[in-house]
């Protein structure tokens, strides 16, 4: 009821680039469904609230709350939800300058993916993989994850994704 319609009144402000007003209304969500014992909706309140305090520039802020949300999904069994989180978990690190520790995440976050069958999401990742090689300077592995990603955009059916890989296989192949 009321925690999900502010849930997406904090989300529709995340949207519009209202960070502050999103992050306050996020937490008003989050205290109701704690007070109802919604786990589930809670760990997604959590995530929502993680990726807001990276909105606002706060990301040691957003890792601890992003940690938060992946332990209740585990938890909880949710398994997609899991993935999910380990993927901004590995993004967090990434703007916190932790290449190691964001493509060790990211690798969790595509094995993870591949055993629950989310090609879209092994997709996504493996574009941020190839992100997380291009910072290390690795162009060679950049390009086979872009690849990867490509192939799995191709396969689903993701004209938009398609064009966006290969736009970056074009750069990558430009810095060799």
């Amino acid at each position: 009821g009321q925690a999900m319609v502010l849930g997406n009144i904090g989300n529709l402000h995340y949207q519009l680039g209202d960070y502050l007003k999103a992050a306050e209304i996020q937490e008003q969500a989050l205290k109701i469904k704690e007070e109802l014992g919604d786990r589930a909706g809670a760990a997604i309140t959590i995530g929502n609230l993680g990726a807001v305090y990276s909105a606002l520039g706060d990301n040691r802020r957003s890792l601890e709350t992003l940690e938060r949300a992946l332990n209740l999904r585990r938890e909880l069994g949710d398994r997609i939800g899991a993935a999910e989180s380990l993927g901004n978990i590995g993004f967090a690190h990434y703007l916190l300058g932790d290449f190691r520790e964001a493509l060790r995440i990211q690798e969790q976050a595509l094995g993870l993916m591949e055993e629950i069958g989310d090609r879209a999401g092994m997709a996504r990742t493996l574009g941020n993989i190839s992100a997380i090689h291009l910072a290390l300077g690795d162009f060679p592995a950049a390009l086979r994850f872009e690849e990867r990603a490509l192939r799995l955009g191709e396969e689903i059916g993701n004209q938009v994704w398609v064009a966006e890989k290969l736009v970056s296989m074009a750069n990558i192949h430009n810095s060799l």
